[in-house]
């Protein structure tokens, strides 16, 4: 039965965790990994008709790629094969209108996905089962302004939002674990007030199979957090960053043409963080080079690659690493790594 969950704040309740992990930014001008190899993408299909790509992830037979094309959202094609299989998610449904979708996430456990709909006046998790029905939409507009949300199990979600003081933006912006079992409830919040991390910039959350661990990942310049959800409560496990960005004296972030270009996109697995980067300082360069780390922050090993990488997605046994890549003047294509030597 389609639900249409409307959010109000009827009470709020914060369960409060101590004992936070403390985290050390690292102000090392790029990761230093331990090892690094060079390694080309094996093509596996592409085309002129296939849509912009806004997010993207792999599943056991199936790739998933989000992006407006035909009235439709999310486009299915083999994972081995690139075929095409079929377009699903209309842009608009019984439980509303997906106008902006930009985040693509689904809930091992169940199955199902979700697509984070980030419009300018309206952000919203919609929620579908394995085959794409829908089933409802998650909207915390009444509770605390979204940049982004995920599913993490049946019954929970995790949402990033800005953090208000006094009537006024802060420039942070909080994790937050949300119970959505019987309507909303906020499980616990993190939020960073360290003066280490400057405020201002985009924010991206990634959420491993299990749905036990989180990464944020700050594109501009290249900030990754690590942190665990352990008895319904976020600990950081480790805060890192590698491209480091000017900041003005309120904490603001600089971006300018001696700024490094950094991070893009990433997808994770229960053992590992692969993340697209750049030691470039013009933008536009391309991306070619991924980095993986572990979930205690550590730069693992460094993979030099031949293509352009716009997005990423792992496999669920973590054996292929599988990109959206795009030459200018060319078609989008999908590609892969095989994990399992390297």
């Amino acid at each position: 039965m389609v639900r249409l969950l409307s959010i109000y704040i009827v009470c709020l309740v914060i369960v409060s965790c101590s004992s936070r992990h403390s985290a050390t930014v690292n102000d090392e001008a790029g990761a230093v990994f331990a090892d690094s190899i060079d390694v080309q993408w094996t093509y596996i299909a592409g085309d002129d008709m296939m849509p912009s790509v806004t997010d993207f992830i792999a599943g056991d037979t199936c790739l998933y790629l989000l992006g407006n094309a035909g009235g439709q959202w999310v486009h299915i094609y083999d994972a081995k094969t690139g075929s095409e299989i079929g377009s699903r998610v209309d842009r608009l449904s019984q439980i509303g209108e997906l106008k902006d979708a930009s985040h693509l996430s689904v809930d091992c456990e169940s199955g199902d996905f979700g697509i984070f709909n980030q419009g300018m006046r309206e952000r919203s998790l919609f929620r579908y089962s394995r085959d794409f029905d829908a089933i409802c939409v998650y909207c915390l507009d009444s509770m605390f302004i979204v940049n982004d949300m995920r599913l993490i199990a049946p019954d929970c979600i995790v949402a990033l939002s800005l953090v208000w003081e006094n009537g006024n933006a802060t420039g942070r912006q909080a994790i937050n674990i949300i119970d959505v079992t019987d309507g909303i409830k906020v499980i616990d919040t993190f939020d960073d007030s360290s003066a280490s991390i400057p405020k201002g910039l985009m924010q991206n959350l990634y959420v491993s199979p299990s749905g036990k661990k989180i990464a944020r990942i700050t594109p501009s310049g290249g900030i990754l957090e690590t942190y665990e959800i352990i008895d319904d409560c976020i600990k950081r496990i480790s805060a890192n960053d590698y491209f480091p960005l000017k900041v003005s004296d309120d904490g603001i972030a600089m971006i300018d043409h001696k700024s490094r270009y950094g991070f893009g996109h990433a997808a994770v697995t229960d053992d590992y963080i692969y993340i697209a980067f750049s030691e470039s300082h013009v933008e536009g360069d391309p991306v070619t080079k991924v980095g993986i780390w572990d979930w205690n922050g550590k730069p693992v090993k460094k993979i030099n690659t031949d293509k352009s990488v716009r997005h990423m997605a792992v496999a669920p046994d973590g054996c292929k690493l599988y990109c959206i890549s795009y030459a200018q003047g060319a078609r989008y294509a999908i590609n892969y790594i095989d994990l399992s030597g390297i």
